[in-house]
């Protein structure tokens, strides 16, 4: 397709705003290799650093939307269209980059982006060129001085000898000891983070100084967190207090053992955040060795055989337990299954989970992977990441997988994947959406080879007339009060 010529406008008031969402970049983008498209995560950074400049708009039979796009680390910018039809579908993006032949480069993902932003906005028009970045860019060029080439025969050889230190390589040990000493000294605290935004807007680090800002000037200590963008309170309210006093009442539990657990909404939301180093907190441990944790619920709710001794001390685990090579391969692979799901969702933010505890129901707690903050639509959504290890070690696909029974908890409709209900990690993110009172969870299963994304739905129905009673009824029989 060619670019009209003529009756361009920035008038942004006739295009299908209704109809062009982030479902239209993300099928634009599923139209090529999407394990090797760069373009989409790259083309949001570019978006996020205001590159995008001139964007006009022609309206016939399809909207055409052009614009100049600077590139990355360069001065050079290039020449994007993209064809838009009714239907908010994208038709074709051209650029003139050496990546753009096929219209999926990053260039043309920026503009996509900046268009999905100015719908959000609802603007009337789009917005002129305001950003520091739309100028010519006069520094990171190089230096322009040459520097004269020694001829072969000219090099000098040096021995290497391991055990000898000569004089130049002394200065360097004693200057990287006093680089250690110096940097030992600094304390990374919010003034500290304040200092380095400043600095990073004054050099025109525009996207590092957003990162800081969108962190609240937090120092972080722990590896995850390096993906943290933004806090969120958990549990969000107090619920399923006026069921739990009702069974209690039915199966005539003392007030003092109704006393054990309790806990406030404020005091539960601070229990959360100190806990979110989760196994590394001996408090993780303490707290959620008085209560039944959601990945138990399975166990107790489906449990017909008696229940012995040994069932009770499984379920309510004092100390730290056993790891299986499985179990430890899957918590290693955590930050990266976060990593491409956010190099694959640019608009999502990862946040820590420590132990969550409901006010409504203190006997039961919950410690899920951590809470997705979608900045694009404004939502928080609890995360779940399932690693199949035997997967991993077979080098093949979820699907592979699941045909080579090397997958048991999910199943293929023909068209879809889900999560069986009756398998333990179904009952586990239901209880967990109980207890924190968000409504979504993003499942997320990785094989190494590939990864998917369902999204859990909490069953109110099920959680308030069958699952509750059994689980308040089991912990009130079972638990050891004396210890």
């Amino acid at each position: 397709m060619e670019c009209p010529v003529g009756n361009w406008t920035k008038n942004f008031l006739p295009f299908p705003s209704s109809a062009f969402s982030e479902f239209s970049i993300t099928s634009y983008k599923r139209g090529h290799d999407d394990n090797r498209l760069k373009g989409f995560t790259h083309g949001y950074r570019l978006f996020k650093s205001n590159k995008v400049m001139k964007v006009l708009l022609h309206y016939g039979d399809e909207v055409v939307v052009k614009a100049v796009v600077q590139a990355s680390f360069k001065v050079a910018t290039y020449n994007v269209a993209i064809f838009i039809n009714s239907q908010g579908e994208v038709l074709q993006g051209n650029c003139n980059c050496i990546g753009g032949i096929q219209g999926r480069c990053k260039h043309v993902f920026a503009l996509l982006w900046y268009i999905l932003d100015c719908v959000h906005q609802e603007l009337s028009h789009v917005v002129e060129d305001v950003a520091c970045t739309s100028v010519p860019r006069t520094w990171g060029r190089g230096s322009n001085k040459t520097r004269n080439l020694s001829m072969f025969d000219q090099l000098k050889f040096i021995k290497h000898e391991p055990n000898k230190h000569n004089k130049s390589t002394l200065k360097i040990i004693e200057k990287r000891n006093n680089l250690k000493d110096c940097y030992g000294s600094i304390e990374i605290n919010s003034d500290f983070l304040r200092k380095c935004h400043n600095n990073c807007v004054n050099s025109g680090l525009n996207m590092l100084a957003e990162s800081i800002e969108a962190n609240g000037f937090r120092a972080s200590t722990h590896y995850l967190s390096s993906f943290t963008a933004v806090t969120y309170s958990l549990p969000t309210e107090e619920l399923w207090g006026e069921e739990y006093s009702n069974l209690c009442k039915n199966y005539g539990i003392e007030e003092g053992k109704q006393e054990f657990c309790k806990i406030s909404l404020s005091l539960a939301r601070k229990l959360q955040n100190e806990t979110c180093l989760q196994s590394h907190s001996q408090l993780w441990f303490s707290e959620r060795s008085k209560r039944l944790t959601a990945s138990k619920f399975y166990a107790v709710i489906s449990r017909q055989a008696p229940v012995t001794e040994q069932f009770i001390n499984t379920v309510f685990t004092k100390t730290a337990t056993f790891q299986s090579r499985e179990m430890n391969i899957g918590l290693r692979n955590e930050a990266e299954v976060i990593r491409k799901l956010i190099d694959r969702n640019p608009n999502f933010k990862y946040i820590k989970c420590g132990v969550c505890v409901n006010p409504g129901i203190p006997i039961l707690a919950a410690s899920p992977d951590g809470v997705i903050y979608n900045e694009l639509t404004n939502t928080y959504n609890l995360l779940e990441i399932k690693t199949l290890v035997k997967a991993m070690e077979h080098n093949c696909t979820i699907q592979e997988a699941m045909e080579r029974k090397l997958c048991d908890f999910l199943v293929n409709d023909g068209e879809n994947i889900f999560l069986k209900k009756n398998h333990k990690y179904y009952m586990q993110v239901q209880g967990q959406l109980a207890i924190t009172g968000l409504r979504y969870c993003l499942f997320v299963v990785d094989s190494g080879k590939d990864m998917i994304t369902l999204n859990i739905e909490l069953d109110v129905n099920k959680w308030k007339s069958e699952w509750l009673q059994k689980l308040v009824l089991f912990y009130f029989t079972n638990f050891n009060f004396n210890i």
